[in-house]
């Protein structure tokens, strides 16, 4: 902390701003959400903590997820696919390294406009 270099981004998902069908994965998402707010201002600028919140992605978590949900979840994005593992992964490297400190306390979707806010 004493370099100003500290960063942390959470990995939240859109289970915590949605009513999520199971529910207590999405109350813990919720939780991290505003823990990542919370804690931007408990450390007054000396730690830049921003968390993202992306859809389902293509993992093998993935099979977890019904089909018929599935289904319908796709019919919401506009790209017409699930997030790849390697576009959460190149947001979450940004926000720990080249993203502006002014950014901080923020959740960044990655939902394909499944979710506009």
């Amino acid at each position: 902390m004493k370099s100003g270099a500290t960063r942390v981004v959470n990995n939240a998902s859109i289970a915590g701003q949605i009513g999520h069908p199971d529910v207590w994965y999405g109350i813990s998402k919720a939780g991290l959400i505003n823990a990542t707010k919370s804690f931007a201002k408990i450390f007054d600028g000396k730690v830049v903590i921003n968390a993202v919140a992306p859809s389902p992605v293509e993992t093998d978590m993935l099979a977890s997820i019904p089909l018929a949900r599935r289904e319908a979840f796709l019919k919401t994005v506009v790209t017409k696919r699930f997030a790849y593992a390697d576009e959460v992964a190149k947001t979450m490297l940004w926000l720990a390294t080249e993203s502006p400190e002014y950014i901080n306390g923020t959740t960044i979707d990655i939902n394909s406009g499944s979710y506009p806010r």
